[in-house]
């Protein structure tokens, strides 16, 4: 299926430069270019797949959404966008002496936002004030006006932001295994030579993990001792003491989508996020919390399973102290971990 063709694109590009207020020739693509037809290859990334990126074997069922960026001088641009189910066959004709950008995120069948009678919310949200508002296209649709009055593109894919209902955001959804990718193209001194609407050269995108585990564990705490440990846009994790055999004390372990997933400017995924959390104590046949650490931030790796240890409760029961971190990083695996101490 061919998902765009020369037609439509000159019609589109002629309308912008004849009616857009931003009609300077440094905004739009040149329609006297000659053009090149591109297809798109999007797989999984080694780092959570063995597997080498195919065209035709990998595709897992969920939504993908797909940006298309241009830049001459030092900006990207908004050039196409669509929403995908099939992304077995997709292409796209490019006018050359541009460089191109393509973005994708990825949400897994069982873990998609709230839709309503097939429009999808955050973060496929097409319109700048984040409507339930997204169909699936399976194709690139052009869509050349500005980011900040574009009213038919992608641009939330670059947040982890999600609707859950019609009027309720999840600025760092739970549970949710969300991937995004990025690819250049540079088509400034290309090979015009192509096979009528046939791709002449193909993109691959390889999909990353856009989320990381986290857990928390405290040091040497009393039968009936509790650590309450509350983040920003999550419910608090609780640690409780509940057998005295062991030194360290663990809450559950919770998977977070990253809050910034990626710089809509460059296309880079994001590697760490920063975190502001708040940590209680009570001992044991207290009623009260006691706030032993307050606003301080830790650093979170993306695709990591990150285990904050909460050290000398003493020390901060007497009397507050800052906050210091050591740890190694290792890839997310069920059995290895980022670790970083606090006390």
């Amino acid at each position: 299926m061919k998902i765009a063709d020369t037609h439509s694109l000159f019609i589109a590009l002629i309308w912008m430069i004849l009616f857009s207020s931003c009609s300077d020739e440094n905004n739009t693509p040149d329609i006297n270019g000659k053009e090149i037809w591109i297809g798109l290859q999007i797989g999984p990334s080694l780092e959570y797949d063995s597997q080498p990126l195919s065209r035709a074997t990998v595709q897992e069922a969920g939504i993908y959404a797909v940006n298309v960026f241009w830049k001459k001088g030092s900006t990207f641009q908004p050039y196409a966008t669509g929403l995908f189910e099939d992304i077995s066959d997709i292409s796209i004709g490019l006018i050359e002496g541009y460089i191109y950008r393509f973005d994708c995120t990825f949400l897994k069948k069982n873990e998609l936002p709230y839709n309503n009678n097939g429009y999808f919310g955050l973060p496929f949200s097409i319109t700048t004030d984040k409507r339930v508002d997204a169909a699936v296209t399976n194709k690139l649709v052009i869509s050349i006006n500005p980011l900040n009055e574009n009213q038919n593109f992608h641009q939330h894919i670059y947040k982890g932001a999600m609707h859950l209902e019609t009027n309720e955001i999840s600025e760092r959804p739970t549970d949710t295994h969300r991937f995004y990718g990025s690819a250049t193209l540079d088509l400034i001194n290309a090979d015009p030579v192509t096979e009528g609407n046939r791709p002449a050269k193909f993109v691959s995108i390889e999909l990353k993990r856009a989320y990381y585990t986290l857990r928390f564990a405290a040091e040497n705490l009393s039968i009936g001792d509790s650590i309450k440990v509350e983040t920003s846009n999550a419910k608090a994790f609780l640690i409780e003491c509940t057998d005295a055999t062991t030194s360290l004390s663990m809450s559950e372990e919770r998977l977070f989508s990253l809050q910034n997933v990626a710089n809509i400017g460059n296309g880079n995924i994001n590697a760490t996020e920063n975190l502001p959390i708040n940590v209680y104590y009570r001992p044991k046949n207290a009623e009260e919390w006691t706030s032993i650490i307050s606003n301080q931030s830790i650093t979170i790796q993306r695709n990591k399973k990150n285990l904050i240890k909460i050290i000398n409760i003493d020390k901060h029961y007497d009397a507050n102290t800052s906050i210091s971190f050591e740890g190694d990083n290792t890839d997310l695996d069920p059995t290895e971990e980022e670790h970083q101490n606090i006390g």
